[in-house]
């Protein structure tokens, strides 16, 4: 299952919101946060560290 939030406007604080929930998810595949002004390399780092996921980045943060 993928879930596609990408241009969507998140804030960091929703996104972290987000991953919060996320985090338990037993069927999630991909989660897709491109293009919300709320994604940071700082907001990367700590989805990063909250989540076992790995991700592609072939140009800018698109899936976990």
């Amino acid at each position: 299952m993928h879930l596609d939030l990408s241009d969507t406007g998140l804030t960091e604080d929703m996104i972290l919101e987000i991953i919060k929930g996320v985090k338990y998810s037993q069927n999630l595949i991909g989660l897709h946060l491109s293009g919300n002004p709320g994604l940071s390399l700082a907001v990367e780092a700590k989805i990063m560290s909250r989540i076992d996921a790995t991700y592609e980045r072939p140009f800018k943060l698109n899936s976990f």
